[in-house]
């Protein structure tokens, strides 16, 4: 859309001056743009935008303005849905994995933007709005019939999501326009917030991942013969993950400030371990050592759980 000037005037029937006119954003943008509270942002449609999770009030509040009225969040972790409220905004959360799109939740992404989409603008939104974000977008686009598929991979592009996370190009490669009457079939009874499992299922899920990682690192940190499916840099974004929706069950337990501090070292690592394997240039002695100190933290962890499992069945 040459100029920008007006966004969401397709889904709203009304002009929306965009502000992003005077900084140059639009659907042809090359590069993302960064505003109070929002980062990596990335026009997908004249409608849809992908972006980072908002800053807080600030964040919101340059939504709002920009005549977002709906924020889907495709993070791991539990949106702030009070503040978004409080800026006018409504939330629907549907996590995504590094490794690409269910076909439930193809659908459901592709129904919940429509709908919203008549009611003002959508902001969708990962943790830092460069891969699952700018994946289910694109899926979004591609499966209302408004763009073409080498679109979409330009405009992930742009986003900077990484070649490595071949299972989000795979559901973006693979979108179709999905008919109306299927559309319709969808349950559109969207979640504001898809709660984190409990502490001991998300331990076994995190445990099943360090296994995956563990099999990487002895395949040099490169995808294993025998194990195709599993891609080092998503498998290390799965376990950041982890860890961010493991914090957000802590919040809500007593007495877990020693497993906030104990996981602060595990996950710093993860996240290093993740631009390690997403640089291009994989050091096996480096990597080797951030999961090392990623399995020191969980064990520190899982000793202070098991005793507090314990002492709470005497």
């Amino acid at each position: 859309m040459a100029g920008c000037g007006v966004i969401f005037a397709a889904a709203t029937q009304r002009p929306v001056v965009c502000p992003w006119s005077a900084v140059d954003v639009h659907v042809d943008t090359e590069s993302p743009v960064t505003l109070e509270g929002l980062s990596n942002v990335v026009m997908y449609h004249p409608d849809l935008v992908s972006g980072g999770s908002p800053g807080g009030a600030l964040g919101f509040k340059a939504l709002s303005d920009l005549g977002v009225r709906t924020v889907i969040s495709v993070d791991g972790a539990i949106p702030d849905v009070e503040a978004a409220a409080q800026a006018g905004l409504r939330y629907v959360h549907l996590p995504v994995h590094y490794g690409g799109l269910s076909a439930d939740r193809h659908l459901q992404l592709a129904r919940s933007c429509r709908d919203a989409l008549r009611v003002g603008g959508v902001y969708v939104h990962c943790h830092h709005g460069q891969h699952r974000s700018a994946a289910a977008a694109a899926v979004a686009v591609l499966s209302l019939g408004w763009a073409r598929t080498e679109d979409m991979l330009a405009r992930m592009r742009v986003s900077g999501t990484s070649r490595h996370y071949a299972g989000l190009f795979e559901s973006v490669e693979c979108a179709q326009p999905i008919p109306k009457h299927q559309l319709d079939a969808i349950n559109a009874d969207f979640p504001a917030v898809s709660r984190p499992a409990h502490m001991t299922e998300l331990m076994v899920e995190m445990n099943h991942v360090l296994g995956h990682l563990e099999l990487i690192a002895a395949a040099q940190w490169q995808v294993p013969v025998k194990h195709p499916d599993l891609v080092p840099a998503a498998e290390a974004a799965r376990l950041f993950d982890l860890y961010r929706r493991m914090r957000d069950v802590a919040t809500r337990r007593s007495g877990d400030e020693h497993w906030r501090s104990a996981e602060q070292g595990g996950v710093q690592a993860a996240a290093a371990l993740e631009r390690l394997l997403t640089s291009g240039r994989v050091e096996v002695a480096t990597c080797g050592a951030r999961l090392a100190e990623i399995q020191a933290s969980c064990q520190s962890c899982h000793s202070r759980f098991r005793d507090e499992r314990r002492g709470e069945s005497r």
